[in-house]
């Protein structure tokens, strides 16, 4: 693979170029990225965040320090944060955060540093103020636009990379103002629709989280994040990849799309929204971004999961009921056959935990069975536990349940996990 086609949206700091013989100096840092010899720099726009990372050429003949890692606790960048600025004070090594204010800046090395200390408050204050983008804003659409290939001038790509300059992009052209800045939004928010049009069936669901963070961040209103989203979470859940929705970013991104559940948004919301947005028409794609589904059978989804074995998938039920309901009551069907296999095992571990304390754990030669007993039990109250989740919308997205509702008390599962250890 040609240098110039290496892409990492993420690397390590590994050393600083120090560009002086003298002590004093400032130098550009380096860095490289896990199993691979070559060395980076990090490009910067004008506020001096990353906008991506360029191989270091080979034959340069600059010094290399690597006193720098001690100065930086660290040491991750990725595309989108602001640039380290490395320098050295009577051959002393230090590093400046980029996006340092200057007051910031004042407090450390005074207002008047003199030396090498002007020369690094002149860059702050200078990225800071806006200086080094008014030295670009004769032609701001046409420098982000060169600044940004990949962007523009390609298709959407489902990689990391793809969507951290995406990212990048998107700070960089917050700097700008006027007609540039509207225009500029207005192509980076096609480019996201194409992306999401492009993957949100077939991609890797966390770059479309991923995605969808980056484009809520001015581009993309909150009600167009929730079309994608109930999109790709209905399409998953037909598809049967439960696994995708059991991820803690899934899951905060449905509490927080979706508190009260797919199936309530798709009830009382997703039609006017749906007409809210139809006629909009991205240019490129000369079709509206968010197309309705006809009929959704959100019972047949979780049809299979509603009987006798329902026990032995619990996490995926709990899963499917968070992420359909969220907190809001399950349908009446659903919450009796669910309530009856309740009831039935309530009685039974009852009636287990009776004979326990009475009869097992009062015969001293059959000690070494009571830890694998209660154990058991532990695990059938734990299975209540969950299935009470399931049951009660208030509990299903906290994990919280109150005491009050639970079918044993507190006490005696304390006393019942004594028995686990002795």
């Amino acid at each position: 693979m040609p240098l110039n086609e290496i892409r990492h949206s993420v690397c390590r700091l590994m050393g600083a170029l120090r560009l002086t013989e003298a002590k004093d100096g400032i130098g550009i840092p380096l860095y490289n990225h896990p199993g691979s010899n070559q060395i980076f720099v990090g490009e910067t726009d004008f506020d001096l965040r990353i906008t991506r990372f360029v191989p270091y050429p080979d034959g340069e003949a600059f010094r290399i320090d690597y006193g720098v890692l001690d100065a930086v606790p660290d040491k991750r960048f990725e595309i989108g944060d602001h640039s380290l600025i490395p320098f050295w004070l009577n051959d002393r090594v230090g590093a400046l955060p980029g996006g340092l204010s200057v007051s910031e800046f004042d407090e450390i090395f005074g207002k008047n540093p003199g030396g090498i200390g002007e020369e690094l408050r002149t860059i702050i204050a200078h990225s800071r103020t806006g200086y080094f983008q008014r030295l670009r804003s004769e032609d701001q659409l046409s420098f982000v636009q060169q600044e940004y290939p990949d962007i523009w001038d390609e298709e959407p790509v489902h990689s990391r990379y793809w969507v951290s300059r995406f990212r990048s992009a998107i700070l960089t052209s917050s700097k700008l103002e006027g007609d540039a800045a509207i225009e500029l939004r207005q192509l980076l928010k096609e480019r996201a629709e194409e992306w999401i049009y492009k993957f949100q069936y077939n991609g890797n669901f966390r770059l479309l989280l991923e995605l969808l963070r980056v484009a809520s961040d001015g581009l993309l209103e909150q009600q167009e994040l929730q079309l994608s989203l109930f999109e790709s979470l209905i399409d998953r859940i037909e598809r049967g990849d439960i696994n995708a929705l059991k991820r803690i970013e899934v899951k905060n991104a449905v509490m927080r799309f979706f508190p009260r559940g797919l199936f309530h948004f798709h009830v009382w919301e997703n039609e006017a929204i749906q007409k809210k947005y139809h006629y909009r028409r991205n240019r490129l794609l000369r079709r509206p971004v968010f197309e309705p589904r006809i009929r959704i059978d959100f019972h047949r989804m979780l049809q299979k999961y509603l009987y006798d074995d329902v026990w032995h998938h619990l996490d995926t039920l709990l899963t499917l009921t968070s992420t359909i309901y969220g907190s809001s009551d399950l349908p009446t069907p659903i919450m009796h056959s669910l309530h009856t296999l309740y009831s039935e095992k309530v009685t039974n571990v009852r009636y287990e935990l009776a004979k326990a304390f009475n009869e097992e754990f009062r015969d001293i030669g059959s000690a070494e069975m009571w830890p694998g007993k209660a154990k058991t039990l532990l695990s059938e109250v734990d299975s209540l536990n969950r299935m009470l989740r399931i049951l009660e919308g208030p509990t299903r997205l906290t994990g919280i349940i109150p005491s009050k509702l639970k079918a044993f008390d507190d006490d005696l599962i304390e006393e019942l996990r004594r028995y686990v250890v002795e």
